[in-house]
C-alpha cells in the first residue's frame, strides 16, 4: 500500500495546476480528539464535478472510514454551488446542518475561510445591516487609517495588509 504525505499530496496539487488540470477534489479525515489527518483518496477531474458524483465520492468515503473503526462526525468544503447541492442532496439545510447516515448524525460546515472571504466580499459590496446601521469595508480602511496616526493604536495588529482587498 502506498502512502501519500500531506506535502506530496500539495505539490501534485501545484503540477496539477501549473497544467490547468483541475479540479481537484481531495478527502481526508482528521482526528478530533487526537491530532492526526490523512489523506483518503483524491480526484482529477476535466470539469467541475456533478453534486451526484459529489455525494457518491463522500459517502463511499465515510463508508471506508467506518469499516475501519472510525466515526465521520463532521465534513468540511467550501460554498461552491455543486457542494451547495451536494449538502442538500444529503438532507441537510440552513436550519438543520447535519444529515443522518448509517445511524449516525454527521454535521456539515463551510470552510471557515471562505465563510471569512464571502463576510468581506459582502461588506465590500453592500455592507451589513446591525440593527439600524449599516457596516461597510470602507469603516474598517478608515478606521485602520485614522488608528495608524495615533501614538497608542487601538488595535496594533491590524495592518493595511489586512484592509487591501486581494481580487478574489
Amino acid at each position: 500500500m502506498c502512502h501519500i504525505t500531506l506535502s506530496m499530496m500539495r505539490k501534485m496539487l501545484e503540477i496539477l495546476e501549473t497544467f490547468n488540470i483541475y479540479p481537484v477534489v481531495l478527502f481526508m479525515l482528521r482526528g478530533l480528539g487526537c491530532k492526526w489527518k490523512q489523506s483518503v483518496d483524491y480526484f482529477v477531474t476535466s470539469s467541475t464535478p456533478s453534486s451526484d458524483l459529489l455525494k457518491h465520492l463522500l459517502l463511499k468515503c465515510i463508508k471506508i472510514a467506518s469499516k475501519c473503526g472510525l466515526i465521520v462526525k463532521a465534513i468540511i468544503c467550501d460554498q461552491g454551488s455543486n457542494n451547495q447541492s451536494m449538502v442538500r442532496k444529503l438532507g441537510a439545510s440552513v436550519s438543520k446542518s447535519y444529515f443522518v447516515h448509517d445511524n449516525n448524525r454527521i454535521i456539515i460546515f463551510y470552510d471557515p475561510s471562505h465563510l471569512l472571504k464571502n463576510v468581506i466580499n459582502n461588506l465590500n459590496k453592500s455592507g451589513l445591516k446591525v440593527g439600524e446601521n449599516n457596516v461597510l469595508w470602507q469603516q474598517f480602511v478608515s478606521f485602520n487609517c485614522s488608528d495608524s496616526l495615533l501614538l497608542i493604536i487601538m488595535a496594533p495588529k491590524l495592518t493595511q495588509k489586512h484592509v487591501d482587498l486581494p481580487v478574489f
